[in-house]
């Protein structure tokens, strides 16, 4: 819903991002709508809003600290983990593996950080890579899916260019897209 509704991406752009076909796309749309004008909503997030936000903020705390134990301990053992348009990763154990110690990884040349942030009625993990003390960059948006007091599911963005420039131009900072400041 975000692609189409807050960054008005055509149908046909949103499935190709999604790599999925129109009709599941305007399907997913339905359903994701249908959940929104479900009249107990606002009751069940009202009632999840402060857990999910203390496990968001646990995560941004982690990942910043480079604290891949601690940030892995967050994750539900069947978690999975997509960065659109690239991979899916399923598991803690992969997720580790992969998108989580290959970014922090303390002898890379780029330091991240994340830093939870309200966008577009949505907690959402915004990160941030910085160079040699360069001033830091949008560089990932991630939401998260929360159960039981752990993540479910993560979606990175670090590879959706249009949809990171557009989060930079709304917070008013730079992006930094495959290692570049735009």
């Amino acid at each position: 819903m975000a692609l189409k509704d807050l960054f008005s991406f055509s149908l046909a752009e949103v499935a190709e991002v999604l790599s999925t076909t129109t009709g599941a796309v305007k399907a997913a749309l339905h359903r994701g709508r249908s959940r929104l004008d479900a009249p107990d909503r606002a009751r069940s997030l009202a009632a999840r809003s402060e857990p999910e936000r203390r496990l968001l903020n646990a995560v941004a705390d982690a990942f910043t600290a480079y604290d891949v134990p601690r940030l892995t301990a967050l994750l539900l053992a069947d978690a999975d983990s997509e960065i659109l348009c690239v991979l899916t990763e399923y598991g803690a154990d992969q997720i580790r593996r992969g998108s989580i110690e290959h970014p922090l990884d303390p002898a890379a040349e780029h330091r991240y950080t994340a830093e939870v942030r309200e966008m577009s009625g949505e907690t959402v993990l915004v990160i941030r890579a910085s160079k040699d003390g360069s001033t830091p960059a949008v560089n990932d948006l991630i939401p998260l899916v929360a159960e039981d007091g752990k993540v479910r599911s993560i979606r990175s963005y670090y590879f959706s260019p249009e949809v990171l420039t557009e989060i930079a131009e709304a917070l008013g900072e730079p992006v930094q897209l495959n290692g570049y400041h735009y």
